[in-house]
């Protein structure tokens, strides 16, 4: 799917509009798809998650209570879908440990453990349920892509944009900080979703400085799929913990426990790392640069 950024000549009305109108209907296009095909309930939630993104980024362009309004609706929609997507998470990670396992005995239990997963993923694609919930959802989106187009609009597009990036660089930026002392699960998480709104906004604002803006995105983006990774082991982990044939046995956990210990913490450290370059710059040297960039390159006084 192609990605739109902030065109330079273009309105500030006119670059959000586009952006958010993209991204909404692209959901309903991989909605509208077949839906047993679990690549598709992904590539929709990827949407809203580019939307809310791009809401952060241009958050004051809006009147007031329309940002708050729009992201938590993208949001609820996202959660809609979300256990299927839990499934697949499960299936990809599962695979993984599967491929690198040693032990014969480890490796029969994942097998068969993906094998149940992937046929809860196959149930839970035929409810009937999931047909009629999509198809309000598409409607839904087409509400709201009437709604988008009537919306007011108004800021300077350099302070706009700077300040909204700078909120969530702020975010990723203490939430490190965070991480840095305390390695838990939920504050991983919390770091992800900021990581991955930041590289969305590298991504954006790439006709700003092609060079500069898509370095950081690469790295930015390397920085979100440690981090996703590590969520799914999380959600594997917690997965296993609820399963019967998991804690009635007295071998595999222990093994697979120590495994996911190691995978989790190895991702750790190498998205702290990373973590540490990427968020370099204080706060307000962030928007500082962000904002003399993007003035200079629309010319803007």
């Amino acid at each position: 799917m192609k990605h739109p950024v902030i065109q330079l000549q273009s309105s500030l009305e006119n670059n959000v509009k586009s952006i958010l109108l993209h991204y909404n209907n692209a959901a309903i296009d991989f909605l509208s798809k077949n839906l047993k095909n679990p690549e598709n309930i992904h590539q929709t939630r990827l949407c809203f998650k580019r939307i809310r993104s791009f809401l952060r980024l241009s958050r004051t362009a809006f009147a007031d209570g329309i940002f708050q309004e729009l992201n938590i609706y993208y949001r609820d929609q996202g959660r809609l879908l979300s256990s299927n997507r839990d499934i697949t998470a499960i299936i990809d990670i599962g695979q993984d440990m599967l491929i690198r396992g040693r032990s014969d005995s480890v490796k029969l239990f994942l097998k068969r453990y993906i094998q149940a997963q992937k046929r809860n993923r196959k149930q839970t694609s035929r409810n009937p349920d999931l047909q009629r919930n999509t198809q309000t959802m598409i409607d839904s989106l087409r509400e709201t892509a009437n709604k988008i187009s009537s919306l007011e609009i108004s800021g300077e597009t350099h302070k706009c944009l700077a300040f909204g990036a700078k909120k969530v660089y702020k975010k990723g930026f203490h939430l490190l900080e965070t991480v840095r002392k305390t390695r838990e699960d939920h504050l991983l998480h919390e770091w992800r979703k900021q990581v991955k709104y930041l590289w969305y906004h590298y991504v954006f604002l790439n006709s700003f400085w092609p060079g500069i803006m898509g370095a950081h995105a690469r790295q930015t983006q390397q920085l979100s799929q440690w981090l996703g990774k590590y969520h799914d082991y999380v959600i594997l982990e917690n997965d296993l913990l609820q399963s019967g044939s998991y804690r009635n046995n007295k071998n595999q956990p222990k093994t697979i426990s120590r495994n996911i210990k190691r995978s989790k913490e190895k991702l750790a450290q190498h998205s702290i790392k990373l973590g540490q370059k990427i968020y370099l710059l204080s706060p307000a040297s962030f928007e500082f640069f962000m904002e003399a960039l993007l003035k200079l390159e629309r010319g803007e006084s």
